[in-house]
């Protein structure tokens, strides 16, 4: 069976090396508006990616002569979550931790940071989240836990676990049952 994969986002040069490396690999290349097995997000702006998911119209939150945007992040954001349900995504990226931790809650399949080197095993990261797993870079992994480490020594284990149920998206009254407080 082969896979097909779509490369999409800024950075021209990056997806035309990632194209060339999945080519290398036997994958089957895409445009975004098609079906597709992954969908591979390199960092920048996601005008290319807007376009080809909302047949053909333009982000209006381009600026100047449409050199740039000025909302690049939540363009992705958007993006990954449009893409992750027809696709699995794959985020080829800098970020931060809130920035991986969004991408990833929006529906991200992997999140690989371009200080990573990705690529010579682009198309095995691909294969992996075509598969259902969750790929992480080896940078974004060690970020996430210097994160957590940090926030676990500022907080009491207590508030450490209402941090997460909020994370998780649990109103007060279902957090305030599953702590046991009346």
């Amino acid at each position: 069976m082969t896979m097909k994969v779509a490369v999409g986002g800024g950075y021209p040069l990056l997806k035309l090396a990632i194209a060339r490396r999945l080519r290398a690999d036997g994958i089957e290349l895409a445009p975004l508006a098609k079906d597709v097995d992954v969908a591979i997000l390199v960092g920048g702006c996601m005008f290319e990616v807007r376009r080809s998911m909302n047949d053909g119209h333009v982000c209006e939150y381009m600026v100047g002569n449409g050199l740039g945007c000025n909302r690049q992040f939540e363009c992705m954001v958007d993006a990954v979550g449009e893409l992750s349900k027809r696709a699995a995504v794959l985020v080829l990226a800098e970020g931060n931790v809130g920035q991986i931790s969004r991408i990833l809650q929006a529906g991200a399949r992997g999140y690989v940071s371009e200080g990573d080197d990705y690529s010579l095993n682009v198309g095995a990261i691909a294969r992996e989240v075509a598969r259902g797993r969750l790929v992480i870079g080896p940078r974004v992994a060690s970020g996430l836990l210097q994160y957590q480490r940090r926030i676990q020594d500022q907080f009491t284990a207590r508030e450490v676990e209402l941090l997460w149920l909020l994370a998780d998206g649990y109103q007060v009254e279902k957090m305030a049952d599953r702590l046991g407080i009346v």
